[in-house]
This record gives structure tokens, sequence and C-alpha cells, in this order.
């Protein structure tokens, strides 16, 4: 990991908290200049497959993971395969992607700012 503790954007993450205090077991990233990386791991029993295989870009093996996670979280019809499909496709978030997985959200001006912290497009108009 210690290849982006000479990357400065990455300052703030690398010597901030949790993991200055409590470390971290394996580290990808990426910048706009660069594709995905991985740091140095030194131990491939990191349990990092585990959980990064939502991310294959599969939407089912995420909506089965969703499904176990979050239990009775989600509508009793599901979670709609078409809406995790246009997320992983990047498409804009929109009221009616988030109504089709969840009957109501109590907290739009949340979701709103955690869209807004990873940058991913929403139009909730």
């Amino acid at each position: 990991m210690y290849f982006i503790g000479c990357i400065p954007i990455f300052d703030t993450f690398i010597f901030g908290e949790p993991v200055r205090s409590i470390g971290t077991t394996f580290c990808l990233w990426t910048t706009k200049q660069k594709n995905w990386q991985i740091g140095e791991v030194e131990n491939y029993e990191d349990n990092s497959e585990e959980m990064l295989n939502i991310f294959d870009g599969q939407p089912q093996i995420y909506i089965d993971w969703a499904t176990d996670y979050f239990e009775e979280s989600y509508k009793e019809s599901g979670i709609p395969l078409d809406t995790v499909t246009k997320i992983y496709g990047g498409q804009t978030l929109t009221k009616e992607m988030v109504l089709s997985i969840v009957d109501e959200l109590e907290d739009w001006e949340q979701l709103e700012t955690d869209l807004n912290e990873i940058g991913y497009p929403y139009n909730f108009d």
C-alpha cells in the first residue's frame, strides 16, 4: 500500500482515520490519468475476493449479496435486475429507480449528499 502514499491526493486517506489507527488488508485505487491499480499484496488470504466480488460487473451477483445482507430492507418483490443493471452502467439515478428498490426513502437529502460525494449522477425532479 505504500505505493499510494507517495501520491499526494491520497495522503488524507492513508494518513487519516480509520486507516491510520487500524490499517487495511488491501487497497485499490484509480486516478483520472491511470487505470485501477492494486497495492503490494503481502497476504492473499485477506478476504478481498469475498468483499469485492459484488463489483465484478454482474448485477445479479450484487442483488444476491444485497438481498442476503440487508434481508428485509427492500420491496417484497425484490431488487429489480433492470434497475441494478442501469446503476452498474452508470446511468443517472432517478426517483423512480430508487422507489423500484424501496417502498419509501426516509432521507432524500442524505442520498443526494452521498451521491455528490461519490460523483454519481442523479436527477430526482
